[in-house]
């Protein structure tokens, strides 16, 4: 079913604070059919390990910029640190 490029709309819910982020995925669907959020989040987790920096999806990540904490207003994301 998914082969080739395939778009996913995924939704996310990220909690960021003390220099780290963590995010679970709340709804995923291709195309009309929707997802198993493991399904998904099995997928980032592959794709995560592969990337230069070896993410490790089990653990926070660490936030950019010296970034303490993160959160969103009036649908814009905003941070401190």
């Amino acid at each position: 079913m998914l082969h080739g490029k395939q778009s996913i709309w995924v939704d996310y819910r990220f909690a960021a604070a003390d220099s780290k982020v963590t995010f679970t995925v709340e709804k995923s669907y291709y195309d009309n059919l929707r997802l198993p959020a493991f399904f998904v989040e099995k997928m980032i987790q592959i794709v995560a390990a592969r990337q230069p920096e070896h993410y490790d999806r089990s653990k926070p990540l660490p936030l950019p910029f010296s970034l303490r904490n993160g959160w969103t207003e009036n649908r814009i994301v905003k941070g401190n640190n």
